[in-house]
């Protein structure tokens, strides 16, 4: 072969050509922090477009590469290969991966070495810093690459070919793109950032440029055949939201619509083309006028095939294009055309494809936010020793001020619950919903003997739960206190947090709970409107007596003409680890421990929340009753005994175990299954690089992982078949049992906790896992979660109807590109929920069929309306659920305030069962406010897009999750929000749907809209 400056010179031989195309513009760029104060101020802002050396670091550095590929025009391609200079490193260049860019056109190199890009330079979030993002506005590089956005890629290990040189083979398909000015260049990653190795690569400012060989035949005059339009329908052609579902997208944004073209082949109809482009107009387009029309990005257009197999290590192109089509006038006519190019630079002729109407939606309106009395004038009159205050609003014992109290002026005398002047508490809502508040009894002197007791029942004359047979629809609760976990000065602060069914008198203070110089003793108020209660006004009364003093407290409740459902709409899911009997005296796998565990599901379950207990561990092992055991080999391995496993599972897959309760019969919503990388199959005695000396320092563990990753081939070569085919067999046992037993209300999760942190010998040393299955940050890791998702699955194809799913919790979902897609059922995800929302919610092929959020509960000394706050931020985000991850400590949570518990331990009052915590009335709060607006979502003229909506404009929901780093899950803060806010809002809803039902009944339009 011989180098040629153009293909021109051989247009008439037959023997094939090589092209040098010589890099044109480079550059590497930082992937976002996953902690930082100012976006701007971090690295992912830097340009480098002139350093001479580009970095490429795991999932932090990438290097962009373009070339000049004028001289390869006409060329039928028939081999590509990437050449680049790679300076001596001694962690060896293992597995790299390879992207085409899409985006809105090429982008600038930029003249800097570093810092802030000057405008028009290219970083992580801009192919041109201020005027071209790489995608939408808010986009970064991921969202056009390796895959998004139809690009396409490529992983491989390159060739050292000698002297630093590298070489990797390209698909001729990536090389096509780019001759065709399909794609923008090249991104090159390094694919075992595991290793932390940090990779320098030539630039074109250097002496060791990168550059991009085309060998093949000259030269290729065959323009690819007309484009046919394979959407039908009348003109002008409509676009739906469930077009857009089809496809994976959350929603179809007003102004969008939605094409699906191709056919023109490569050449005349055959093969596939190597580029549509994509032109509209007002006006009709033809030949003379095509150019002249508006070009569709070309992130907009996705011509990308199926993924082959789960594992496949590169893409395709097909012949037929999805375009949706976004920033257009809602409501507007547009004509369409394209032609196709081939990877030669040929076009094919313009072909119209009809007149479309960009997507148009009204969203209506909530009605107007009731008068409110806390907003009237301060009231005046004598202070009130026992006052009401909202149920989620904390009170300091020492003083009995408000931890909220900068919301409320004067709390004892008003607030949104409490008129002091009629001692009467408002309460509002709907059937089969709690509503509450607290009932504060202050004194400065010592009091004993104070008894509070309902004196008028409310519901009396409704159906309760028999859970409520002896308190009736009101529960009393002592609230107690915690001490400061940081502070341990004889002046910390104390806070309330457990709730103890009221039992006898109160004291103040209270001996038992010993806090220094208490002042104000809380009784907390449930009250459970039940199924069957009227709408319209109830009442009842408290009253509070102690010596020498007597005060009633009447209660009113508004019950709303609707009820919430029993089974739950929107999760909170309440995670914790190994079993819950720390501070009780009780084995593991016993029925003594089932008693207890139930005890705990039970509480969860009547605050319409999931308690959900993994039962295995880093080091492999699986609790007493999780696995239950088995017999056969391979492919015939059976359940030998399901007796254990029913004993503890049975009550809660059936409802029985909660048969007493409001929501009855109702199983758990959500279940961790057993299956991970050591069950049902033993990974130490299976996988093929398994065999090195145990690390006896971290620096040694630290050394292992990269020397893991270098060894290791693909994972699926790692195990053998009698391993695979036993994990699918276990799958489709536990499939079948469900079905047999009818046990198909609960979604069953196989998810993978393990991370090889746990080699560590810092961390206990016992870990099993070679990858981080949790939080995974590498594309081992990733593509270790694919196969083991896929070994769990695979066989399942006759069980549909049983809801076992592939769950995942990603935090990075930046770099989970194209590597699961079509396999998430269900995604856990962090802050990233929030910053990357528009990237989750139009693909959720990719990313996740279903979104919850995780993060921490709130520290007991911030207050409880945050969490009810994340509910409504994580449901208007996207996500379904919500996730704190860890809710059961032990004992230790008495001493000291703990944010990483909802149950307190009843061994210290002799009980064999949890209390209930404060946060976890705040967690059930959210939950049944999302119920609220999920309701609305079902009604006519509303959808969730709507209610979403509706929501974030009338509520500042904007809050900040914090976290040290990608391991901590953070908790939230929002600083412009009241309980106030959010009820009200609640109560608008709950108008919404009020007026909705009367609109139904009346036949008539239920919503004002407005565009």
């Amino acid at each position: 072969m011989r180098v040629v400056a153009s293909c021109l010179l051989a247009a008439l031989s037959l023997v094939a050509e090589q092209i040098v195309c010589p890099v044109t513009a480079d550059n590497h760029v930082y992937a976002t922090p996953w902690d930082y104060e100012r976006l701007e101020a971090t690295e992912s802002f830097h340009n480098f477009g002139a350093a001479q050396w580009l970095t490429i670091r795991g999932r932090e550095y990438f290097a962009l590469l373009q070339f000049d590929l004028s001289a390869a025009r006409g060329l039928k391609i028939r081999k590509a290969t990437l050449r680049f200079y790679r300076r001596e490193n001694p962690v060896p260049l293992k597995t790299i991966g390879i992207s085409t860019i899409s985006g809105n056109g090429p982008w600038a190199e930029g003249e800097q070495t570093s810092g802030m890009a000057a405008i028009g330079a290219s970083n992580y979030f801009y192919a041109r810093r201020d005027t071209q993002p790489w995608a939408y506005r808010g986009s970064d590089l991921t969202d056009v690459t390796f895959g998004l956005g139809g690009s396409l890629y490529v992983y491989l290990e390159p060739r050292e070919v000698g002297d630093g040189w590298y070489e990797a083979d390209l698909p001729v398909e990536m090389a096509g793109a780019l001759l065709a000015g399909d794609q923008f260049g090249l991104m090159l990653c390094d694919e075992k950032g595991q290793t932390r190795a940090r990779h320098s690569i030539g630039s074109r400012h250097g002496a060791y440029a990168a550059s991009l060989i085309l060998e093949g035949d000259c030269c290729d005059r065959t323009a690819p055949g007309p484009v046919r339009s394979l959407k039908a329908g009348e003109e002008p052609i409509a676009s739906t939201p469930e077009e857009a579902r089809a496809l994976g997208r959350t929603m179809l944004r007003p102004g969008s619509l939605i094409l699906h073209f191709g056919g023109a082949g490569d050449d005349a109809g055959a093969g596939v083309a190597a580029r549509y482009e994509l032109r509209y107009s007002q006006q009709p387009i033809t030949e003379a006028n095509f150019a002249s029309a508006n070009l569709v990005p070309r992130w907009q257009l996705n011509p990308l095939a199926p993924k082959p197999d789960p594992l496949a290590t590169r893409n395709y192109l097909r012949d037929e294009v999805w375009a949706v089509v976004e920033n257009l006038k809602p409501g507007e006519i547009y004509y369409f055309a394209t032609r196709a190019w081939d990877s030669a630079g040929n076009a094919g002729p313009v072909s119209p494809l009809g007149r479309y109407q960009a997507y148009l939606r009204h969203y209506p309106e909530l009605p107007p936010a009731p008068p409110s009395e806390a907003s009237a004038d301060v009231a005046t009159g004598e202070q009130p020793s026992v006052w009401a205050f909202p149920d989620l609003l904390k009170i300091n014992p020492q003083t009995g001020e408000l931890l909220e109290k900068e919301d409320l002026p004067q709390p004892r005398l008003r607030n949104s619950i409490w008129d002091a002047s009629t001692a009467t508490v408002r309460l509002t809502g709907a059937r089969n919903e709690f509503v509450a508040f607290q009932l504060a009894i202050e004194s400065a002197a010592a009091l004993a003997n104070v008894e509070v007791r309902v004196v008028e029942p409310l519901f009396a004359d409704c159906t309760l739960p028999p859970v409520f047979s002896r308190t009736g629809a009101v529960q009393l609760y002592r609230e107690w206190f915690v001490p400061d976990d940081a502070d341990t000065s004889p002046t910390r602060p104390w806070y309330p947090e457990v709730l103890l069914p009221l039992e006898g008198p109160l004291e103040i203070p209270a001996p038992d709970n010993a806090v220094p110089n208490q002042r104000a003793q809380v009784v907390f108020v449930d009250v459970y409107i039940p199924h069957d209660a009227a709408a319209g006004r109830h009442r009842g009364k408290l009253r509070v007596r102690a010596p020498g003093f007597e005060r009633d407290i009447s209660i009113e409740v508004e019950v709303l003409p609707f009820a919430l459902p029993d089974k739950l709409n929107f999760h909170v899911d309440l995670n914790a680890y190994g079993g819950v009997n720390a501070g009780y005296d009780v084995r593991r796998g016993t029925p003594e421990y089932r008693r207890l565990v139930h005890a705990y599901h039970r509480l969860a379950h009547l605050h319409r929340a999931n308690l959900n207990i993994l039962g295995y561990s880093h080091s492999g092992s699986v609790e007493p009753d999780y696995a239950p055991p088995l017999a056969g080999e391979g492919a015939q391995t059976v359940v030998a005994d399901w007796s254990d496993w029913e004993a503890h599972f049975g009550p809660l897959l059936d409802g029985s175990a909660f048969a007493d309760l409001p929501r009855a019969g109702i199983p758990v919503s959500d279940l961790y299954l057993t299956f991970h990388e050591n069950w049902p199959g033993d990974l130490r005695s299976n996988y093929k690089w398994n065999n090195y000396p145990t690390p006896k320092t971290t620096e040694e563990y630290q050394a292992l992982i990269t020397r893991h990753a270098l060894d290791a081939g693909p994972i699926e070569d790692g195990f053998p078949e009698e391993y695979k085919d036993r994990f699918s067999a276990v799958a489709v046992e536990f499939a079948r049992h469900f079905r047999e037993r009818g046990w198909l209300q609960t979604r069953y999760h196989v998810y993978f906790n393990n991370k090889h942190y746990y080699k560590d010998p810092a961390r206990g040393g016992r870990g099993v896992s070679w990858w981080l299955l949790d939080e995974p940050n590498y594309r081992d890791d990733i593509r270790a979660l694919s196969f083991f998702g896929h070994l769990a699955k695979r066989w399942l194809a006759d069980y549909a109807d049983v809801p076992i799913i592939f769950r995942t919790d990603v935090s990075y979902i930046d770099f989970l590109r194209d590597l699961l897609t079509g396999q998430i059922d269900l995604n856990v995800t962090s802050k990233r929920l929030y910053s990357k929302n528009r990237y989750l919610l139009d693909n959720r092929d990719r990313f996740g069929r279903e979104y919850w959020n995780y993060a921490s509960s709130n520290h007991p000394r911030e207050s409880n309306v945050v969490l009810r706050a994340w509910c409504w931020r994580a449901w208007t985000a996207g996500a379904d659920g919500i996730v704190p991850w860890n809710t059961v400590v032990g004992p230790q949570a008495w001493e000291r305030a703990e944010p990483l518990t909802v149950f307190y331990t009843g061994s210290k009052f002799g009980k064999m069962e949890p209390f209930a915590s404060l946060r976890l009335k705040a967690y059930r709060r959210g939950q049944q406010d999302i119920e609220y607006f999920i309701l609305l979502s079902q009604q006519p003229g509303w959808d969730r897009e709507a209610v979403s909506r509706a929501i974030v404009e009338a509520a500042a929901l904007g809050g900040e999750q914090r976290s040290g780093d990608e391991l901590d899950p953070g908790s939230f803060r929002f600083d412009s929000l009241s309980n106030e806010i959010l009820d009200r809002l609640r109560l608008r809803v709950g108008q919404a749907l009020v007026k909705a039902a009367e609109g139904a009944t009346a036949g008539l339009p239920v919503a004002r809209l407005r565009p």
